[in-house]
């Protein structure tokens, strides 16, 4: 599969093995394909890219300017009045408050065809190559997320999709206003149990934008641990894991009186006719393929249920 996929955009795989000192295998892969340059920038703990060619210009805002854009959501710039809000508010991540020892304040102009805001972030990084890392499904359409990116580092970043950045500041305007993490969120809990880290992690900052608390689990098991200890108001869960199954974990589920009527939502690659008839047999209120994965219709799903 490696070798397919690497062929595929004009790359080699070669393997050498000696008998009792190891194997090395080595991919060369076209950097003009690979590579992508954006601007680093962190958001509280979070680092995300945003891509070069959507910023304009990076600038220093001084606080009381700060202060009446995150009231109003608007930032007067060299005579032009722009959309403004906090980065970390679009993203639906906890934002702290403003450092009473700054003096200015980092903001990137983001642009998209004739689009432009303002984006208040903790700090500018610079700028940065990375390694293009396409999300797997059913990941592939993520709201505010294009793909992933290899740091010389060897650490993932998220990178941003400008255009959806913009969509959100127009559409709420002030999104980026001074809100503590319980203010932009619905007290609505869900409970994420897969064992792939990465769809794990995306489903979780899917959830966290659209509102939600969100825990998560690596395999049923720890999913039922979990719930013993905490309220969940929802459970969406991968099938196949080890320790314990989605199958099984919904049994778990239904046949336990206080979780009974916990909704649970499957999202699965099992698409066999008996698998699905399965999965609503044992109680499950929904079940999404991964390979027609949408997270529009996820979401709906969700806020229905709940």
């Amino acid at each position: 599969i490696v070798r397919e996929q690497v062929e595929r955009i004009d790359g080699t795989v070669s393997v050498k093995s000696a008998p009792g000192k190891g194997t090395t295998i080595s991919l060369i892969l076209p950097a003009s394909i690979a590579s992508y340059r954006g601007l680093l920038v962190s958001v509280g703990d979070t680092r995300l890219l945003l891509p070069a060619e959507s910023v304009e210009r990076v600038i220093g805002v001084p606080r009381s300017s700060v202060t009446a854009a995150l009231q109003t959501g608007m930032l007067p710039q060299n005579g032009e009045t722009l959309p403004f809000a906090r980065l970390s508010a679009l993203l639906g991540l906890a934002s702290g408050t403003l450092s009473e020892a700054r003096r200015l304040f980092p903001c990137a102009l983001v642009t998209n065809g004739t689009r432009r805001a303002a984006l208040l972030v903790d700090e500018i990084l610079g700028e940065t190559d990375v390694l293009v890392k396409d999300l797997p499904l059913p990941l592939r359409r993520v709201q505010n997320i294009s793909s992933a990116g290899l740091l010389g580092s060897g650490d993932l970043v998220l990178i941003a999709r400008a255009s959806d950045l913009l969509t959100a500041v127009n559409t709420h305007g002030r999104a980026g206003a001074e809100l503590d993490t319980a203010d932009i969120r619905h007290t609505a809990r869900v409970l994420i149990v897969d064992d792939s880290i990465t769809t794990r992690t995306m489903e979780k900052n899917l959830f966290e934008a659209a509102g939600y608390a969100v825990t998560t689990a690596v395999d049923g098991m720890d999913a039922w641990s979990i719930l013993q200890t905490i309220e969940v108001d929802l459970v969406v869960s991968d099938i196949d894991m080890p320790r314990m199954n989605g199958f099984d974990l919904t049994a778990q589920i239904r046949g336990d009186g206080r979780l009974a009527e916990t909704p649970v939502v499957l999202v699965t690659a099992l698409e066999s006719r008996a698998d699905k008839e399965r999965g609503i047999r044992i109680g499950a209120n929904a079940y999404v393929l991964k390979s027609s994965f949408d997270q529009t219709n996820l979401l709906e799903i969700v806020g229905r249920l709940i």
